[in-house]
C-alpha cells in the first residue's frame, strides 16, 4: 500500500459530504419532489422563492443527480408543511428588514441626527456600531447631504428609540450565534467557564468568533453582572461549540481544491476501488464524475501502462517519507519505484502497449510482413533507448525484454525503421541483400563503406537510397549448383543503382553500401551476452522466387576482394578474385517505393524531340511547385536566362521515360525539343497558363507565376538533376572529409588506457578463468565483471541494480580496500567501479603505422598554465610532454620561434622528479596548444589554465 492508505477511509466520507442534504436530507431528493416543494414555497410566499431558500437549494441538489429512483423519504404533505414554513421565515426577514428600512428616512437625515444616532447606538452596544447598523447607514447618508436641516425624525426621543431598536437587532444576531446563551447580562466568571471547557474540548485555544470568544468580548463590557446560568449549561453550550468549530475545519480541509487529501499521483488501483467502494456507500450511488474518487480512478488509469520515470519515483518518495516522517526503507513502494525508475534509465524505458501496437502495424507495413513474424520481430516487453553516434547524430534503439537492439532510427525526428543485425538474423529475408569477400568484413566492422568492387552477390532491382543487408559470400556446395548467401553481417543504404553495380571499366568505382550499423558495432555491444557470445547462423540456400520459377542467375564482371588488407574503403583497390559471381532473384520487397530505373546504364539519346519537351514541361510544373511556390512578389519580374538556368535546368528530370523506354535526361536542352528556344517554350507555357510573361525590346521577362494551376496540383513530383548534383557533392565531401580526418588520424599519438588485476582483484580474475598476468581494456573489464556476476548469480532479487557482493568472496575482497568495512550490497556500477579503481594502472602509447609501447600509470595530460612571474610578467608553463616523447628543447625552441619570445628549460621542483618544464614569455595557449597538436597530441590530453583571469577579477 502507497502512503495514501490511511486516509482513503475518511477521505472517502469527508468527499461524501461535499454532495450530502439539507434540512431535508438534500443528497437523496429528487427531481420531482423539488420541483413540488418549489411550487408549494411559491404559492406561499407569492413570488418566485429567492436564493437562498428551501426550494432553491433542493432544485440546485436535485439538478446534479437527475436520478429518477431516488427520493428523500418525504410525503407530499410534509413537503408542503416544510415549504410553508420556510415561507413563513422568508416573510419575516423580508418584513424585519422593510421596518428597518421604513424607520429612518436617510435621505432627510443631517449631520446633527447621524451624530445624536451614532451616539445613542454607541451607548446601547457598549462599543462603535458596525458598518451596516442604522448609525453607520446615517453617517454615510448625511456626509452626502451636510447641509440638509435634518427631518428624518421629529424630536430628539425618536432618535433614542430608533437607535435602541438597531442596537438591538445588533446584540440579537449575536444572541441567536451564542447558542441560546444570553450574552447581554454574561459576566466574567461565566465567561471564564465557558472559555475554559472550551478550550478542554477543542485541544487548542478557542478561535475568535467562537462561543468563549463572543461571551469573553460581552463580558469586559460588564464584568461583575451574570446572566444567572446553570454551570452544566455553560459546558454543554461550550461542547456544542467546540464540535460546530472542529465540523466545520474538517469539512473545508476536505473541500478544499487545492490540496488534495490523497496523493493521486502515487495511489494504486487497490485503493482507488476503495476509495470508490466507500464513496459509493456513504452517498448511497455511483459518485459523480467531480467525486474524488472519480478524479482517483482517472489518475489510475491514466498511469497503468506508463513507464516508471525519476519523476514519478521522487514523488512517491516524498509523499511517503512526508507519511512516515523518515525516509523510506527497502522495501517500500518507494524504494520499489526508485529501483524500477533506475532500471529503466539504464537498460532503456518500457514501451507502452499502444505505441508497441503502433511500432508493430508500421513493421508490418513498411516490411509486408504477417502478424505472425511482426509479432516475433516487436515482442511484447520493447523497450527505448535514446543514443548518439560517434558523429554526434542522435538516435532511438528499441530492445527486446532481454535487452537485445531490435530496431533503430537515425537523426532527430525520423521515423524510419532500420532492423538491426539481429533482426535480420531471425529473418535473413527482411531486406535485400549484397554479399561481399569474407576479407571485406573485417573492414566493414572496422567503421568503412562497401565500395562497388568488393561486390560479388546481389539482389536485382536495387535503388539508390534502399535499406540493404550485407552477407559473406559463400560459394555453393561441392554437389550443388544452388548459390548460397551468409546471415546478414551489416545494413547500409544503398549509394548506387544495381544498374551502376554491373558496369565494367572506369565506371566500377566508388561507394556501393553506405553503412549504418554492422556485426560487433557498439549497437550491437548494447544487446545480452547470450546474444553476443551466440554463434552466428549458418549459410543458407537461395531459393526461387515462386515455386516452379527457375532462379535467375546474372554474371557481376570484375568483383574485386582486398586479400591485401589495404585500402581505405571495403572492397577498394584489391587483387582480382574469380567466385562464381551471380545476381539472386528478389528475396523481399523494396523498403521504400521502386523508382523507374533499369538494371544497365541508361541510354542518353532514346528520346525524341516530344519525349524532351513534355520533360522540361515537367520541369517548369516542379520548379513551380517547389522553388518559385515560395518566391516573394517582389523577385518580379526576372529575366527570361535567370528563370531558364536557376528554375527550369536544375528541376528537370533525372530519368525519364520516353517512346523508347527509359532514358537518361540529364543532359536534355530546349534545342532537342520541339520548341528549340527557350523564348517559344516560355510563350507556350504563357498561354496555358503557367507563367506571365512581358516582352519589351526583344528582352523577354517572367512578372508572375501561377503556382496554383491544375496541372502543377495534378503533377507528380520527380527526382531532378538538381537534387542529384547535390547529393553527389554532399557525397564527394563526405569522401573528402573522411580522408582528412583518416590522414590526421594517421599522425596522432594513440593512448590505449589499461589495467591489470593487482591486489585483492587477483582472485576475481583467478575465478573467473582469465589470466592475472594480461593487461585489460576497459570494455574487456566490464565484460568479464559482468559475466562472471551473471555465472555466480549474484544480482539481488528484490532490486535488480544491486549486486550481492557479500555472497561472493572474490568478489568481496576485490571492491574492497584494506580495513574498509565490507558492504553486503552495492550498485552494479558502483561494484564495477571500485574493481577498476582496485587495478593497477597501465597504458599503451605510439603512432598509427608506428610501435607502439607499454607502460605501467595511467596517462597525465599535458598542463598548460598561464602565470603570473617576478610581478606582472606573464608567462606561460608547459609541463607533462615526456609522457607524448616530447623533448623539453625540442618544445622550447620551437616555442621560440613561435612567439617570437624567449622560452626556457628548467627542471620541475622535487627530488624525485626527472620531468622538465618549458616556460615562454606571454599568453601563449592557443600557440602551445597548436604546437602539440601538431605533433599527434590529441586535444583531449591538453588541459588549459589561465591564472591571471581569476587575479584580475579581485
Amino acid at each position: 500500500m502507497s502512503s495514501n492508505g490511511p486516509t482513503i477511509f475518511s477521505a472517502a466520507h469527508d468527499d461524501a459530504l461535499r454532495f450530502g442534504a439539507g434540512p431535508i436530507d438534500l443528497k437523496s431528493i429528487s427531481e420531482a419532489e423539488a420541483r413540488r416543494l418549489m411550487s408549494e414555497e411559491h404559492k406561499a410566499l407569492g413570488y418566485r422563492p429567492p436564493p437562498g431558500s428551501l426550494a432553491a437549494e433542493a432544485q440546485a441538489a436535485a439538478a446534479k443527480r437527475p436520478v429518477k429512483d431516488i427520493s428523500c423519504g418525504v410525503t407530499p404533505e410534509q413537503l408542503r408543511e416544510i415549504a410553508l414554513k420556510d415561507a413563513e421565515r422568508i416573510k419575516k426577514e423580508r418584513e424585519a428588514a422593510e421596518a428597518s428600512a421604513a424607520a429612518v428616512d436617510l435621505s432627510k437625515v443631517g449631520e446633527a441626527e447621524a451624530r445624536k444616532l451614532m451616539s445613542e447606538e454607541h451607548k446601547a452596544l457598549g462599543h462603535r456600531p458596525p458598518p451596516g447598523s442604522l448609525a453607520a447607514q446615517a453617517q454615510a447618508a448625511a456626509a452626502k447631504h451636510p447641509k440638509v436641516a435634518g427631518t428624518a425624525l421629529g424630536a430628539a426621543h425618536d432618535l433614542q428609540r430608533a437607535a435602541l431598536e438597531d442596537a438591538v437587532k445588533i446584540e440579537g444576531v449575536a444572541t441567536a450565534s451564542a447558542n441560546g446563551i444570553d450574552l447581554s447580562y454574561i459576566g466574567e466568571a461565566e465567561a471564564r467557564k465557558i472559555m475554559s471547557e472550551e478550550h478542554k474540548a477543542l485541544g487548542y485555544r478557542p478561535p475568535p468568533g467562537s462561543l468563549a470568544a463572543e461571551a469573553q468580548a460581552a463580558a469586559a463590557k460588564h464584568p461583575h453582572s451574570s446572566a444567572g446560568l446553570d454551570p452544566v449549561i455553560l459546558t454543554k453550550a461550550a461542547i456544542a461549540d467546540a464540535k460546530k468549530i472542529e465540523t466545520s475545519r474538517r469539512s473545508s480541509e476536505g473541500s478544499a481544491t487545492s490540496e488534495k487529501p490523497i496523493n493521486l499521483k502515487t495511489i494504486t488501483a487497490d485503493e482507488a476501488r476503495e476509495l470508490q467502494s466507500e464513496e459509493q456507500k456513504v452517498l448511497g450511488h455511483r459518485p459523480p464524475s467531480d467525486s474524488l474518487a472519480a478524479e482517483a480512478q482517472s489518475a489510475v488509469d491514466k498511469r497503468a501502462d506508463e513507464p516508471v520515470t525519476k519523476e514519478m519515483a521522487a514523488d512517491i518518495q516524498s509523499a511517503e517519507q512526508k507519511e512516515m516522517g523518515h525516509r523510506p526503507e527497502s522495501g517500500s513502494i518507494a524504494a520499489v519505484a526508485q529501483s524500477l525508475a533506475d532500471k529503466n534509465e539504464q537498460d532503456g524505458a518500457p514501451l507502452r502497449s499502444s505505441d508497441r501496437r503502433k511500432l508493430k502495424q508500421r513493421v508490418v507495413t513498411t516490411y509486408a510482413l504477417t502478424p505472425e513474424l511482426g509479432e516475433l520481430l516487436v515482442p511484447d516487453g520493447l523497450r527505448s533507448q535514446k543514443f548518439s553516434t560517434h558523429l554526434e547524430e542522435h538516435g532511438v534503439a528499441y530492445l527486446s525484454p532481454v535487452g537485445d537492439p531490435l530496431w533503430f532510427t537515425l537523426g532527430i525526428g525520423s521515423d524510419e525503421l532500420i532492423p538491426t543485425v539481429y533482426t535480420l538474423w531471425k529473418h535473413p529475408t527482411l531486406l535485400p541483400f549484397l554479399s561481399t569477400p569474407k576479407a571485406v568484413i573485417p573492414k566493414l566492422t572496422g567503421g568503412a563503406d562497401l565500395m562497388i568492387p568488393g561486390v560479388i552477390q546481389h539482389t536485382p532491382t536495387l535503388h539508390a537510397d534502399q535499406l540493404v543487408s550485407i552477407t559473406q559470400y559463400q560459394p555453393p556446395l561441392p554437389d550443388s549448383s544452388t548459390p548460397r548467401v551468409g546471415p546478414p553481417l551489416a545494413v547500409g543504404r544503398m549509394a548506387v543503382t544495381s544498374g551502376q553495380l554491373k558496369a565494367g571499366g572506369e565506371e566500377r568505382k566508388g561507394k556501393a553500401v553506405i553503412v549504418l550499423h554492422t556485426w560487433k558495432d557498439c549497437l550491437w555491444e548494447m544487446g545480452s551476452i547470450a546474444a553476443r557470445k551466440g554463434e552466428v547462423p549458418e549459410p543458407r540456400e537461395i531459393q526461387a522466387a515462386n515455386e516452379g520459377e527457375e532462379e535467375k542467375v546474372e554474371e557481376v564482371d570484375g568483383s574485386e576482394d582486398e586479400e591485401d588488407g589495404e585500402g581505405d574503403e571495403a572492397g577498394q583497390d584489391g587483387g582480382a578474385i574469380q567466385p562464381e559471381e551471380q545476381a539472386v532473384g528478389d528475396t523481399a520487397p523494396p523498403t521504400e517505393p521502386a523508382p523507374e530505373t533499369s538494371e544497365a546504364p541508361l541510354p542518353k539519346s532514346n528520346l525524341t524531340a516530344e519525349d524532351v519537351s513534355h520533360c522540361l514541361r515537367n520541369a517548369l510544373l516542379q520548379a513551380l511547385a517547389t522553388t518559385l511556390k515560395s518566391l516573394p512578389p517582389s523577385s518580379f519580374p526576372i529575366p527570361a536566362s535567370t528563370f531558364w538556368t536557376t528554375h527550369v535546368l536544375p528541376a528537370r528530370p533525372a530519368q525519364a521515360l520516353g517512346t523508347h523506354g527509359l532514358a537518361d535526361a540529364s543532359a536534355i536542352d530546349v534545342k532537342q525539343s520541339t520548341y528549340k528556344s527557350v523564348k517559344v517554350f516560355l510563350k507556350a507555357c504563357a498561354k496555358e497558363g503557367l507563367i506571365k510573361l512581358k516582352e519589351s525590346k526583344g528582352d523577354v521577362m517572367i512578372t508572375g507565376v501561377f503556382p496554383n494551376h491544375p496541372s502543377v496540383a495534378g503533377h507528380r513530383p520527380h527526382k531532378t538533376v538538381g537534387s542529384v548534383d547535390a547529393k553527389r557533392e554532399k557525397a564527394e565531401e563526405r569522401e573528402r572529409k573522411e580522408k582528412e580526418d583518416a590522414e590526421k588520424r594517421k599522425g596522432e599519438i594513440q593512448i590505449t588506457e589499461l589495467w591489470k588485476p593487482f591486489g585483492t582483484t587477483v582472485g576475481l580474475f583467478v575465478t573467473a578463468g582469465k589470466s592475472s598476468q594480461e593487461l585489460y581494456t576497459l570494455s574487456e573489464i566490464r565484460d568479464t565483471f559482468n559475466a562472471y556476476v551473471a555465472e555466480k548469480q549474484l544480482v539481488n532479487a528484490q532490486e535488480q541494480q544491486y549486486i550481492n557482493v557479500g555472497d561472493d568472496d572474490a568478489l568481496s575482497s576485490a571492491v574492497h580496500t584494506k580495513g574498509e568495512e565490507k558492504a553486503e550490497f552495492l550498485k552494479r556500477d558502483d561494484a564495477f567501479k571500485r574493481v577498476k579503481d582496485n587495478m593497477q594502472s597501465w597504458h599503451r602509447i605510439g603512432v598509427e603505422g608506428g610501435d607502439f609501447v607499454t607502460k605501467k600509470g595511467s596517462v597525465k595530460p599535458i598542463s598548460v598554465v598561464v602565470k603570473l612571474r617576478l610581478g606582472r610578467k606573464i608567462a606561460t608553463l608547459v609541463t607533462g610532454f615526456e609522457t607524448f616523447s616530447i623533448e623539453a628543447d625540442d618544445l622550447a625552441e620551437e616555442l621560440r620561434k613561435i612567439c617570437a619570445g624567449s622560452a626556457s628549460v628548467s627542471p620541475l621542483p622535487g627530488k624525485a622528479s626527472t620531468d622538465m618544464e618549458v616556460m615562454v614569455q606571454g599568453k601563449q595557449i592557443k600557440a602551445v596548444t597548436d604546437l602539440l597538436m601538431s605533433k599527434g597530441v590529441s586535444k583531449k590530453w591538453i588541459e588549459c589554465t589561465d591564472t591571471t583571469l581569476d587575479k584580475k577579477k579581485k
